[in-house]
C-alpha cells in the first residue's frame, strides 16, 4: 500500500497478530461496548461491515483490514462498494481485503479499477496483487497492460501476478520487463520461471536467452 513499511492492520507489511486484535476490538467497542468480550470476531461480522460506513476515514480504514483478515465471504459486497470511497486509503484496504478473503466476485471491480486512469497507484498496487491471488484468469490481458504502467511499483505487482495465474500470454510481456528496472525486472524473471519452468536468470545479457528461448517455442 501507501507506504510499504506500514504497520498499519491489513498492510502487506502489517500483517502481525498484534495489530489484528486492536482493530477488532477497536470496532467492536465503538458498536457494542462491552459486550465484545462475549462474542468472537467472527460473530462480530456485521458491526465490522457498518463500520465501513462510519465517517471516521481511519475506522473505515482498519474495518476492511479487519475484514479481510477475518476472509468472510460476507463482506465481498461491503468492500467491493467500499473501492468507491472518496479516501485512496479506505479503497486500497480494501481492494487488499478482497485479496485476501479471494472471491472471483470480486474480479471484474478490480479490474475496473485498473481500467481507471484517474485512480492512484497505491489502489492499483493492492487491486493488482489482489487479482493475482485470486488468479482470475480473465484479468490477464488488463494485469500485462499494468506491466506498462509508470508507476514501477504497479509494473512490480503485475509480474507477481502474471506468475501466479501462469498464463503463456504473458511470456513475451514478461520477457520485455527484464529491460526495465531491477524492482521490476526481479518478479518478471520469477513469473517467466513460474509460467515457463525455465530459469535464464533476470540481468540484461540473460534477456536475449529469454529471447532465444521464446523463438523455439513460441507455440507454447
Amino acid at each position: 500500500m501507501k507506504n510499504q513499511g506500514n504497520t498499519m492492520i491489513g498492510y502487506k507489511g502489517g500483517k502481525s497478530p498484534f495489530f489484528i486484535l486492536p482493530a477488532v476490538l477497536l470496532i467492536a467497542l465503538i458498536f457494542q461496548g462491552t459486550s465484545l468480550w462475549a462474542q468472537s470476531p467472527q460473530d462480530k461480522i456485521g458491526d465490522i461491515i457498518s463500520a465501513l460506513k462510519n465517517g471516521d476515514v481511519q475506522v473505515q480504514r482498519r474495518a476492511a483490514g479487519a475484514l479481510g483478515l477475518l476472509g468472510d465471504p460476507r463482506a465481498v459486497d461491503p468492500l467491493i462498494e467500499a473501492l468507491k470511497n472518496s479516501s485512496e486509503d479506505v479503497r486500497a484496504e480494501a481492494a487488499w481485503a478482497l485479496g485476501k478473503i479471494a472471491d472471483v466476485r470480486a474480479a471484474g471491480p478490480l479490474v475496473d479499477i485498473l481500467k481507471n486512469k484517474n485512480e492512484t497507484p497505491q489502489v492499483k498496487r493492492e487491486a493488482v496483487e489482489a487479482l493475482g491471488i485470486m488468479k482470475d484468469g480473465p484479468s490477464v490481458e488488463i494485469l500485462i497492460a499494468a506491466l506498462s504502467d509508470p508507476t514501477p511499483g504497479v509494473r512490480a505487482r503485475a509480474a507477481v501476478a502474471l506468475g501466479l495465474i501462469g498464463d503463456n500470454k504473458a511470456i513475451d510481456p514478461l520477457i520485455i520487463c527484464l529491460k526495465d528496472e531491477e524492482f521490476v525486472k526481479s518478479p518478471a524473471a520469477e513469473a517467466l520461471t513460474k509460467i515457463t519452468g525455465q530459469n535464464f536468470g533476470k540481468d540484461n545479457e540473460k534477456k536475449a536467452t529469454w529471447d532465444a528461448w521464446r523463438k523455439e517455442n513460441k507455440d507454447k
